[in-house]
């Protein structure tokens, strides 16, 4: 069988759940016949970022094509036609409206992986209304989670199809660590209780709330440490929020952490203070590590955590609420093995790699049939 050429097309921020996930099917698809090619459209004066430089380490073919207007747009048409691809896959805003262009000035088949809306402010929120509408043209489109599929009613039912995110428990957690992560000084030996939060210091993140939990929690329990996993535009606010709140010793700003695993090792409860989520990968890993979780009680989150059993839910925004869901989390764990012991164990088994790359195959081949038939 001739092999088929997927393009993705992504404008990342760093290297988060999207991206890991666009790396996995890279990966996962090579050997049932596809060919994955990535497109960075940031605009950059570095000339390899984050994302392309993760990439490289693992062997995934990527480039970037910066620019805007006409001339991106002739752009990676040409780099289209030329790498032969058959079917644009995008995700976000940006990736959406440029390959929704190409696929039309090209005549191919475009997918769209729709991995949340962010309305943490009016600009946000006009560009997820103006995205929702831009799905309408798709030919396919992928939600992660039922609860946002159920956001967009205007979709035909033979162009949605839902796929949460998978994880490949082996590779996720077993890279050797390369020297190109901050290092987290605490060791296991260090005294206290600690907690995590994974992902990008953005406003929909609900990072404020969880200090001010934590302003309460080290009250009570002053040898309490929480690890800020991840970078992004609060970082400063954050840092000056935890010294007004006097709790900057008990906070450790870590940054983008490659090896996940070594952080999920050395903590006892993951938190996660979202105001809105997709499929969060870090709750993934986090139960697949079978740590406690304290987490916002909104949809994405409720829906991937269900049936969880060391899952304890709070109303978002909810401080007091948040801080009794980190007791309770951690009094559970107090009866567990020892942190030095701790390892991925188990995952289910919609949440695995192989599960999510054989249903975007299947995607991919339906699309294909309709290039052969047309």
């Amino acid at each position: 069988m001739k092999e088929m050429t997927i393009l993705h097309l992504r404008n990342p921020l760093g290297w988060y759940g999207v991206e890991e996930v666009i790396a996995t099917l890279a990966e996962g698809l090579k050997p049932k016949g596809f060919k994955s090619l990535i497109v960075s459209l940031e605009n950059t004066h570095h000339s390899k970022s984050l994302f392309l430089q993760t990439l490289e380490k693992r062997g995934i073919p990527a480039t970037r094509l910066p620019g805007s207007g006409m001339a991106l747009l002739f752009r990676l048409m040409n780099y289209v036609k030329e790498q032969q691809v058959e079917i644009l896959h995008t995700h976000t805003y940006k990736s959406d409206l440029w390959g929704l262009l190409v696929a039309k000035g090209t005549g191919k088949k475009v997918v769209a992986t729709v991995h949340g809306w962010t309305d943490s402010n009016r600009k946000l929120r006009l560009m997820g209304k103006g995205n929702r509408l831009l799905l309408n043209h798709f030919d396919k489109v992928v939600f992660n989670s039922k609860h946002l599929a159920s956001d967009l009613k205007r979709l035909d039912p033979f162009q949605i199809e839902i796929i949460p995110n998978g994880i490949d428990l082996k590779k996720r957690f077993s890279r050797e660590t390369d020297g190109d992560a901050t290092a987290i000084p605490f060791t296991v030996s260090t005294p206290g209780e600690r907690l995590a939060v994974i992902g990008r210091l953005c406003p929909e993140k609900g990072h404020p709330f969880l200090f001010q939990a934590m302003a309460e929690l080290t009250k009570q329990n002053p040898e309490l440490k929480l690890f800020v996993v991840g970078e992004g535009p609060l970082q400063g606010s954050l840092i000056k929020l935890a010294e007004t709140l006097r709790i900057a010793d008990h906070i450790l700003f870590t940054g983008y952490q490659k090896e996940i695993g070594n952080v999920l090792s050395l903590v006892d409860l993951v938190v996660s203070p979202s105001l809105q989520e997709g499929c969060p990968l870090a709750l993934i890993e986090a139960m697949a590590y079978g740590k406690p979780i304290a987490a916002s009680d909104v949809a994405g989150i409720r829906e991937t955590l269900g049936g969880y059993p060391k899952a304890y839910l709070f109303p978002p925004k909810d401080t007091r609420a948040m801080a009794s869901a980190i007791r309770l989390g951690l009094s559970s764990q107090r009866d567990q093995e020892e942190r030095e012991l701790s390892g991925p164990i188990s995952l289910p088994e919609r949440f695995s790699s192989e599960r999510m790359v054989e249903e975007y195959a299947r995607v991919y081949h339906e699309l294909g049939m309709g290039i052969i038939e047309g």
